[in-house]
C-alpha cells in the first residue's frame, strides 16, 4: 500500500510541478516549483471508520485553480495573491528615491519605518491588483493535473491491490488460527 500510495504522489508532484512550469513561462517570479505549498502539500492518508477504510489524497486549496483554471470576467480576490507574492519573494525595488528622501527626512525611527514599511504593503497590492486584472480578463487555462494521474483505471488497479492484501491478510490469519 505505502508503495502504491509514494508512486500516485510522485506522479501527482510531477504532474504538478510540469504543468506549473509550463505556467510559469517567461515570468519574473522567483523561487523553486518543486518547493512551492502545492506540491509540498500533496499527502496521501488512509481513514480508519470503524470496518470501514477510506483513503484520501490531501491536496492545498491551490490545486482546484491549477485543475480548472479561472474563467475570464471576474478578479480573484486579493489576499491569496499577496501572500503568494510573499512566498514567491515578488519584490522589484518598491520604494522609488524620492519616497526614500521622504522617508529619511523623518525625524523619528518609528515614523520611517511606518513610511517603509506602508511603501512596501501599497507597492505589494499595486502588483497584485495588475495580476489580479490580467487573470480577470484572461483567466487562467485548466491543466488537468489531477485528473491525468488520477483515473478509473488507477482507481481499480487500487481496488485490485487492496484485495490482494487483505486476501494475503486474511489466509495468515486463518493459518495462524488454525496452527
Amino acid at each position: 500500500m505505502r508503495q502504491w500510495s509514494q508512486t500516485l504522489i510522485d506522479t501527482l508532484k510531477k504532474s504538478a510541478i510540469d504543468e506549473m512550469t509550463k505556467n510559469k513561462g517567461a515570468s519574473a517570479s522567483a523561487g523553486i516549483v518543486e518547493a512551492s505549498t502545492l506540491v509540498q502539500g500533496i499527502r496521501f492518508s488512509p481513514v480508519f471508520l470503524g470496518q470501514k477504510i477510506e483513503f484520501q489524497i490531501i491536496l492545498p486549496a491551490s490545486w482546484y485553480w491549477l485543475e480548472h483554471g479561472r474563467p475570464s470576467g471576474k478578479m480573484p480576490p486579493e489576499e491569496p495573491i499577496i501572500k503568494w507574492m510573499v512566498q514567491r519573494g515578488f519584490q522589484k525595488n518598491p520604494i522609488s528615491e524620492r519616497r526614500k528622501k521622504l522617508i529619511r527626512s523623518l525625524k523619528t525611527k518609528r515614523l520611517r519605518k511606518g513610511l517603509k514599511q506602508y511603501s512596501v504593503e501599497a507597492h505589494r497590492k499595486q502588483i497584485a491588483f495588475l495580476i489580479r486584472r490580467k487573470i480577470g480578463k484572461e483567466g487562467t487555462r485548466e491543466t488537468n493535473f489531477y485528473s491525468n494521474v488520477v483515473t478509473d483505471k488507477m482507481l481499480n488497479d487500487l481496488k485490485t491491490v487492496i484485495k490482494e492484501k487483505f486476501k494475503k491478510d486474511v489466509i495468515i490469519e486463518l493459518q495462524t488460527l488454525a496452527a
